[in-house]
């Protein structure tokens, strides 16, 4: 059964208001992620070296019907119910920004927080609850002894279209019902008005009215109403192991339980009912469906049109005015030993590694994209790849029907790149560099 999103007094709508959008915008952050690492690795995987492939057949240029059901999945997804230990996540969240806040604004005004920075709520001693008793007939109907032989869950649908008078007292009757010994849930079908922050002042303000001061025993539990078929309220229901009691009418959890005590039944509508206010909050999740749809797919043409463009190194290297040319060593040499489990030495420190002994590098040009004339050089000459430090490598694909490539950090600091257009290839032991002058 799902907890209630529940916070204490929030005074600012706006940080509820974001938190509710953040759980939507979560799922969308989640679909994005998955469609960036299809449409990447789609992209990357067709990728060949091998001379006359034609580039347009390895980059994508449209979400594939796979990735839209894989998101329609996920956004589907939204609709189930929120597993209880996440909700109770966000609920702790929310108490405890509703807290600090109330605590400054307490601060700011001079106004004492009380205990935690929150009013003190008036507490009902035993004396109270048993004059209560004696005044209202509905809560002296059930006993300690009653409920003791009450067995199974009671649940109480309600919702805030019921005068708060009926709301009080209900809460009253179950938070007592549950120090009791009796399982009560008061179920509400969605939020006041599709609005989180005003469910949460609603609550608040329940709260405080009906003098509860701890965790309203409370779930908004939409699929709890269709399957009971409830479509008036208060209904009270007991179910039981084997028998289901049912009363619908504002007449009281006590006298509905006294009803069951005698036969487990449904009594049908022994009260005056109110109307729910409150729409289910899986169609209205389900309602948002289609602008969640679209958002992720304009986030899919954001994403195309930003994956292929290489713009963090854009006026960081500066263009070769002279040809110059270095060497450098590919070696690796060990700084210190390395060991194997039992703490034996594999290789000594100063170890040398030389990758030229196991492979060729071969010839690469790094370029500027944006430079036709370092595309033209990069077109001209025998490279294994070209790899660029600025530009849009589908553009260029496309255009001149070559594999263009992001260079990397890694090859920018191994070669000491400053300036570009750069060519570097194996000659004999060593990594023969040239910046190349236009």
């Amino acid at each position: 059964m799902k907890k209630p999103f529940l916070a204490k007094l929030i005074p600012s709508s706006e940080i509820l208001r974001k938190f509710w959008l953040g759980i939507f915008l979560t799922g969308v952050f989640l679909a994005s992620l998955i469609i960036f690492f299809l449409i990447y690795t789609a992209a990357t995987a067709r990728a060949s070296d091998e001379p006359g492939e034609r580039i347009e057949d390895s980059v994508v240029t449209a979400p594939s019907q796979e990735t839209l059901d894989r998101v329609r999945e996920a956004v589907n997804s939204f609709q189930a119910a929120t597993p209880p230990d996440q909700m109770q996540g966000w609920k702790k969240r929310a108490e405890n920004i509703t807290r600090e806040r109330f605590c400054e604004e307490a601060a700011a005004t001079g106004r004492d927080g009380g205990p935690d920075c929150l009013p003190a709520l008036p507490q009902q001693d035993g004396d109270a609850v048993a004059a209560q008793q004696q005044e209202d007939p509905k809560a002296s109907d059930v006993s300690g002894g009653n409920v003791a032989k009450t067995k199974g869950t009671v649940y109480y649908f309600f919702s805030f279209s019921m005068p708060g008078e009926s709301l009080q007292q209900a809460l009253q009757d179950a938070d007592r019902l549950q120090k009791e010994g009796q399982k009560v849930v008061m179920v509400i079908r969605g939020f006041v008005g599709n609005d989180l922050f005003k469910t949460a002042m609603a609550f608040e303000k329940l709260k405080r009215e009906s003098g509860v001061d701890k965790d309203l025993p409370v779930d908004i539990d939409p699929p709890l109403f269709k399957k009971y078929g409830i479509t008036e309220i208060p209904v009270t229901i007991l179910a039981g192991p084997k028998q289901t009691g049912r009363t619908t009418g504002d007449v009281g959890i006590p006298y509905s339980l006294s009803r069951f005590d005698k036969e487990m039944e449904n009594y049908g509508k022994v009260g005056h009912t109110y109307e729910i206010i409150e729409q289910d909050l899986m169609e209205f999740v389900a309602s948002k469906q289609p602008m969640i749809e679209a958002k992720v797919k304009e986030r899919i043409k954001v994403i195309r049109k930003e994956m292929f463009v290489l713009k963090k190194y854009d006026g960081t290297f500066a263009k070769a005015t002279k040809t110059r040319m270095y060497n450098i060593d590919p070696a690796l040499v060990l700084k210190e030993d390395v060991l194997d489990h039992n703490g034996k030495v594999l290789f000594p420190k100063g170890s040398r590694f030389d990758p030229t002994d196991h492979a060729s590098l071969g010839r690469y040009i790094v370029i500027d994209g944006h430079d036709p004339a370092q595309v033209k050089l990069a077109l001209t000459g025998d490279y294994r790849k070209v790899m660029i430090i600025s530009g849009d490598v589908e553009k260029l694909a496309t255009k001149h029907h070559k594999q263009f490539w992001f260079v990397t950090d890694a090859i920018l600091e191994r070669f000491k790149i400053k300036r570009v257009p750069l060519i570097f290839e194996q000659e004999g032991k060593l990594i023969r560099v040239t910046e190349k002058a236009l």
